[in-house]
């Protein structure tokens, strides 16, 4: 909505910071335990070990 020069730069940087905390935000509290979990089970598989908490 805002026509001013200096609005024609700050909005697509405002735009791309706040897509890029979303996903950092869901890259850390996702991925990275989920991909924990499947080393760990992988790990499990080729120890053979049992799930011992």
């Amino acid at each position: 909505m805002e026509t001013s020069f200096q609005a024609k730069f700050l909005i697509p940087m405002a735009v791309s910071l706040s897509f890029g905390l979303v996903a950092a935000t869901a890259l850390t509290l996702i991925f990275v335990p989920a991909l924990y979990v499947v080393i760990r089970e992988l790990t499990l598989f080729v120890t053979g070990d049992q799930d011992v908490p």
